[in-house]
């Protein structure tokens, strides 16, 4: 594995902190560490820090907060930094090694000077002052949950009773007040109190897969609890969970408890809140089992750098698409691919509508063998070849892309699902920049197509419009499942 391939994560957790840095960054270390090499730094962590953590990965104990982590830096690795304390001109520090830095946020309080800032609350970009053409990875579908919690839940788990759980830090003691109002008003009801970070995850999953309802905080906790299928009311009682409290409630996913450091919601009220609440009808704004992937393509893509022309040769497999490089085909191949393209239906939308002839044809992809400027994969499915995908003036990681159809594949959704998958090549494992490309103004379908998989288009000229999409911008909006 490559020294680029190394992510190290830096966060603390405490009785006063809490434990939601800490437990979010074993999160993501989880998804990732299958494919990268992950490293976790810890000030002065406490036994079950350094039990849970060793679980995931390496662990290094630092000997102060700040400068014993630099030590560690080359330049070559992407760091991850989750706390508040991480001043802006700490993450200078660590950018100007050379690293990528990924920064994860909930209260946009301060300059970042991060490659990438991750909160899955409810922020907007508009929130945010970067220093940076920073990517911003944000809402549920980049939920820092770990893996216990993103499992299927079957519809038919028994619950019983409620769970109160105010995190690991809970220094107003929020835990024992629910529960004594609870326990009391309810006293035929099953009533757990989850205090401090005495379970670990399993447990955690175990009893929210078997709770009615659940009375948190309004952190990720509440994420963890609707994504083993209970039902919740939440509260916030510090600053940095107001903006995802609000959000919750604006979305339908938890009954509202509001401000609960100054009062908490007296036995009457409380008890019609809990009878209020439901099963979220919208779950667009909930995590999804598709988030572990989203994060390691995001991580590719940070780590895609040195990539050379034979990169560009290779034959790849990304989402059941096999995308064979031209010079790779054989005979047969190349007569099928030269046949789908001097199709009519094909023809009638390239730049130059002539045929191409056979000589030409070969002579070209003999010269691909050598050039590093243009490269062509034949793109197969299930079925056999079902198109084929180009980067031709490729320089300083911006290609001008082109795709073709089957014409006998068309009108399926294929077209989609080899952009996607493409962008994937592009993108993640080549490590470009931006691709741009022109469609004939007529094909609408084309246009249609490039717009729901996020290209930006510009006016026509000449009969053509320009598209574009950067690397960016692809990464915010990737879709799940695709």
């Amino acid at each position: 594995m490559s020294r680029r391939n190394r992510i190290y994560f830096r966060a603390d957790a405490s009785a006063v902190i809490g434990y939601g840095h800490f437990f979010r960054t074993i999160a993501l270390a989880s998804m990732l560490r299958d494919e990268f090499e992950c490293h976790l730094f810890l000030h002065d962590p406490t036994p079950l820090q350094l039990k849970e953590a060793e679980k995931v990965c390496a662990v290094t104990a630092l000997k102060d907060r700040f400068d014993d982590f630099l030590t560690y830096l080359d330049g070559t690795e992407t760091v991850v930094l989750d706390n508040y304390f991480f001043t802006p001109q700490y993450q200078l520090s660590i950018s100007q090694k050379g690293c990528t830095l990924v920064c994860i946020d909930d209260i946009h309080d301060r300059l970042f000077y991060a490659d990438v800032i991750i909160n899955h609350g409810f922020a907007s970009k508009t929130q945010y002052s970067t220093a940076s053409d920073t990517i911003f990875c944000l809402g549920a579908k980049w939920a820092l949950l770990r893996p216990e919690f993103l499992q299927p839940v079957p519809d038919t788990a028994k619950r019983d009773g409620i769970t109160i759980c105010f995190g690991g830090g809970d220094p107003l003691g929020l835990t024992d007040r629910f529960y004594n109002i609870v326990r009391e008003e309810l006293p035929q009801t099953t009533v757990r109190a989850i205090k401090g970070a005495s379970l670990n995850a399993s447990q955690m999953a175990e009893i929210f897969r078997s709770s009615e309802i659940c009375i948190l905080s309004a952190s990720s906790v509440c994420y963890e609890a609707l994504s083993c299928g209970a039902r919740v009311a939440a509260g916030w009682y510090v600053d940095n969970q107001k903006d995802f409290y609000e959000g919750l409630v604006s979305h339908g996913l938890v009954t509202p408890l509001g401000y609960i450091a100054e009062r908490i919601p007296d036995r009457i009220s409380l008890i019609n809140a809990l009878k209020r609440t439901s099963t979220p009808a919208d779950r667009s704004f909930m995590p999804v089992k598709e988030t572990p992937e989203l994060f390691r393509t995001l991580f590719r893509t940070l780590t895609a750098g040195g990539v050379t022309a034979e990169d560009f040769r290779k034959d790849y497999t990304i989402d059941g698409l096999r995308f064979v490089n031209y010079i790779h085909l054989d005979e047969s191949r190349k007569m099928e691919i030269l046949e789908y393209r001097n199709h009519p239906e094909v023809r009638r939308w390239m730049c130059s509508t002539d045929v191409i002839p056979l000589r030409n044809h070969l002579d070209y992809i003999e010269s691909l063998k050598t050039r590093d400027d243009a490269f062509y994969w034949a793109v197969f499915n299930e079925d056999g070849m079902c198109g084929g995908i180009s980067l031709t003036a490729l320089k300083d990681n911006t290609a001008d892309e082109g795709i073709f159809l089957n014409p006998a594949m068309t009108g399926c959704g294929l077209g989609t699902r080899i952009t996607r998958a493409s962008f994937k090549l592009y993108f993640s494992l080549l490590g470009l920049n931006r691709i741009y490309s022109l469609v004939h103004k007529d094909n609408a379908a084309a246009l249609n197509m490039d717009r729901k998989t996020g290209y930006s288009t510009g006016p026509a000229e000449n009969g053509f419009v320009t598209i574009e999409l950067t690397r960016r911008d692809w990464i915010e909006n990737i879709p799940c499942g695709k």
